[in-house]
């Protein structure tokens, strides 16, 4: 069973949500960094200042990195022989969460978690297994959608492309974690992954929140296809009087796992 951790803030940028999001990039950003990178930079950045704290480490959750950056380095090798340099850091999973405990000054451990629809779900885990001294822990999660999804969509396996093609969202949703017993309002914690039901994931989702949750926890997110949304779905509970408690369900048909975060205000 995961390990109860408190949510000391949270913010997101959702793109299609506000058109004019990167007005609040620096010019020095805006110029160098890949645009997933900005976003994450902007999410970090908006939960920290409202926090008014430092974090002390940083866990990632991202299912395709910087995809846009990983088709130019491809694009690079088959045009010329050579990728950029640039192009080619940028892609590494990890390379986010590197460049922001850089500009955030976070002194202490730095992790990725790439596991598909799950990637939220083994970040808040990744959390719960540091040591007290690494908290507050700054969790990010992000994904991007580019052009090049539409164009590979139709090459897909019939059951991806059925999966994927209703919900593909972007966006960035960073949360502050503490330990359980800091001075928060509201608890996270992440379950699973279990085995689920390939035919009917959703189902499979709910037999678990029945048999591992108290009862009467609302389940928020079912069925999205979506890598980020499940992110979303508890960012925008915590800025709600939704149900309480409630759980956020994701299912990955690669693993053919589904995991659950549990999120519980006292």
């Amino acid at each position: 069973m995961g390990k109860y951790l408190s949510i000391i803030n949270s913010a997101a940028v959702i793109p299609n949500r506000e058109p004019q999001w990167q007005d609040e990039i620096p010019a020095s950003i805006k110029r160098r960094d890949p645009r997933i990178w900005q976003m994450a930079w902007l999410a970090a950045s908006r939960a920290l200042t409202a926090a008014d704290t430092k974090a002390n480490s940083i866990v990632a959750g991202t299912a395709l990195g910087a995809l846009d950056e990983t088709k130019n380095v491809l694009d690079g090798v088959y045009d010329t022989g050579f990728s950029s340099p640039r192009n080619f850091i940028a892609s590494v999973h990890n390379s986010m969460a590197g460049k922001i405990s850089l500009d955030f000054k976070i002194p202490g451990p730095n992790l990725t978690m790439c596991e598909g629809h799950n990637s939220f779900a083994s970040a808040v885990s990744a959390a719960g297994l540091l040591d007290s001294s690494c908290f507050p822990v700054l969790l990010i999660v992000v994904d991007e959608r580019i052009e090049l999804l539409d164009r590979i969509h139709p090459y897909m396996s019939p059951k991806c492309k059925e999966y994927l093609c209703a919900d593909w969202k972007e966006a960035a949703v960073a949360f502050l974690l503490g330990t359980a017993e800091q001075n928060s309002n509201t608890l996270i914690r992440s379950l699973g992954p279990f085995p689920a039901d390939d035919s009917d994931p959703g189902k499979s989702c709910r037999k678990m929140v029945l048999r591992h949750l108290k009862p009467g926890c609302s389940i928020l997110d079912n069925s999205s296809t979506s890598f980020v949304k499940p992110a979303i779905s508890a960012f925008e509970w915590l800025n709600s009087s939704g149900p309480n408690p409630a759980a956020v369900c994701s299912y990955s048909p690669s693993s053919k796992g589904a995991a659950i975060v549990e999120l519980l205000k006292k």
